[in-house]
């Protein structure tokens, strides 16, 4: 929940668009995911300035998706994996375009090479190379901060 509030909150200081939350109202699941600026909460903090509740994963997700510029993913659980997995499969098939999906952490690089290894080796392979090479891992936050700075930076100069 730190994560998510630090940098939801901090978001509100950079700009002048709205903080979102993303709110769950699962019965058995009271959780935070965040790829900030939008985050889940079971109640919106107070710098929160619009704020959307949600009743399953998917509509959830899906909102999540439309209004996400790029995805970051910290270490999390099976829901975490399986979001970042449907992240990457919508950039893999050009439903997304040009949005960074960065995996933070040391719990990424060994997934992603399990990937290339079983997905490359089968024949015919199972995805291209340039399908697996679509998330980029790095150790900590501050690599994935130079790695936003720099897509924000060629975004501006092909506008």
């Amino acid at each position: 929940m730190f994560v998510v509030a630090t940098a939801n909150g901090g978001k509100t200081t950079c700009t002048f668009e709205p903080s979102v939350a993303l709110i769950s109202t699962f019965p058995l699941l009271r959780s935070t995911f965040v790829i900030s600026p939008v985050t889940m909460w079971c109640t919106a903090p107070p710098f929160v300035g619009l704020a959307f509740e949600h009743r399953t994963f998917f509509t959830r997700l899906h909102q999540f998706v439309l209004v996400s510029d790029a995805f970051l993913v910290a270490p999390g659980g099976i829901g975490t994996v399986l979001e970042m997995m449907m992240i990457w499969q919508l950039l893999q098939v050009r439903h997304l375009h040009d949005t960074p999906l960065i995996l933070i952490g040391r719990t990424w690089p060994g997934l992603v090479e399990w990937a290339r290894a079983s997905m490359l080796t089968t024949d015919p392979p199972l995805a291209g190379a340039p399908d697996l090479a679509i998330p980029q891992c790095v150790p900590t936050g501050n690599e994935a901060v130079e790695l936003i700075r720099d897509h924000h930076a060629r975004w501006l100069a092909a506008r």
